[in-house]
């Protein structure tokens, strides 16, 4: 059956990517990495029976390929002008936007730590500033496609050590985008020198995740051996990554049993907010024990089943298609959308873990950066124009 649910999605991926050249295309990094999971999680336990999800996988992975295809066809036919812009000559707009992103998280950073102590501060940087980051993280990444080294090496060791102090998702949506634009630049998947970035990243998020629990352990003076700990961090690893798995199993029996307001609550939470209604959605799966698994994350598709139906999910998640792929193309028309670009498939890479797009904090990042993409675009064509009358003007 694994062949059956492998083969198409590569098969997908590769005619994707002949068609898109963007590197990882969003049907690869939205099913591959549930597909992994789901291939290691049968090896470790063959008590999971995941004929359905696999199904279920299959039909979505139709869904998307097909609509690929006919969104590039469309913009192949009717195509959209747009004013280029060379991802390697940023606009000077870009370097006051980092000022916005940089500022904000060392003020959270520092704020939480001086409120909370060190040893409190982990996912609970909030406020203003920290929305306000939100908003423009995804341009932090600017400074990693410039050609200044030294520049980039202080840069990433000063985030990393930032984004230890914040949850893991952080790290995650810092790390991503950079390893999506290292395959966007050679504009393939299928490629030895990929396969090598993508042991890295893997390695690195190793690395990531041991100093985050090292540190905590040292932090909270938690007397191990380092066998034991590196022990302990490996199993912690295996249950991280495959829990969705196991909880997504179990929810797939219960359809339409959760919270169907949890597909819409980063809106209606933010309308309540407006309103000064504080009674918030909360997003936050209840804990579930399964073959031995305690977790409250099963997946984006079984997510989205317990809360919506199955109807419900196909729904949601050919919208989400028909985004991705409309961003993907603008980014083949213009250079200037590869934020967007790269943010959104770091959040489709993620969906194998959870209902990401629940929570407010990935949807801001998101829809902010098109936002900012498209004010920056009308903000190019108004600098054009005035250069143009002063021009006459002169003339």
């Amino acid at each position: 059956m694994d062949f059956y649910l492998v083969g198409p999605i590569f098969i997908f991926s590769y005619l994707e990517n002949k068609l898109y050249k963007t590197g990882m295309t969003p049907l690869f990094v939205f099913l591959f990495p549930l597909t992994i999971a789901i291939i290691l999680a049968e090896l470790l336990d063959n008590s999971l029976n995941l004929k359905e999800y696999k199904i279920l996988i299959f039909n979505v992975s139709l869904i998307w390929f097909s609509l690929g295809v006919l969104i590039r066809l469309f913009f192949l036919l009717f195509p959209i002008k747009q004013k280029k812009i060379d991802i390697k000559k940023f606009p000077k707009l870009f370097y006051y936007i980092q000022i916005l992103v940089l500022i904000p998280l060392l003020i959270t950073t520092i704020k939480a730590i001086f409120l909370l102590g060190i040893t409190n501060i982990k996912g609970k940087a909030r406020g203003i500033f920290a929305h306000i980051y939100i908003l423009f993280s995804t341009f932090y990444l600017i400074p990693f496609y410039m050609n200044k080294k030294k520049f980039k090496k202080v840069y990433f060791i000063m985030t990393i050590v930032a984004l230890l102090l914040h949850p893991k998702y952080e790290t995650f949506l810092f790390l991503l985008p950079l390893f999506f634009y290292q395959t966007y630049k050679s504009r393939k998947i299928f490629k030895f020198k990929v396969f090598i970035i993508s042991l890295s990243l893997i390695l690195l998020m190793f690395i990531i995740f041991f100093l985050t629990y090292y540190l905590n352990f040292k932090i909270n003076k938690l007397d191990y051996e380092f066998s034991d700990f590196l022990s302990f961090l490996i199993k912690h690893i295996q249950y991280y990554f495959l829990s969705p798995i196991y909880i997504g199993e179990y929810l797939l029996k219960y359809e339409k049993y959760g919270n169907p307001e949890v597909v819409v609550a980063p809106f209606l939470n933010i309308i309540n907010w407006v309103q000064g209604d504080r009674n918030y959605i909360d997003t936050t799966l209840t804990f579930i024990d399964y073959l031995g698994i305690h977790s409250n994350v099963g997946g984006l598709i079984p997510e989205l089943i317990y809360s919506i139906g199955k109807s419900g999910m196909y729904i949601f998640v050919t919208i989400l298609a028909i985004y991705s792929y409309i961003v993907e193309n603008l980014l083949l028309r213009n250079e200037i959308w590869i934020f967007t670009s790269l943010i959104l498939k770091a959040t489709l890479f993620l969906c194998f873990f959870s209902n990401v797009f629940s929570v407010l904090g990935y949807v801001e990042r998101i829809l902010g950066t098109m936002l900012i993409t498209i004010f920056i675009i009308i903000y190019q064509i108004y600098q054009k124009s005035e250069y143009s009358k002063k021009h006459k003007k002169l003339k």
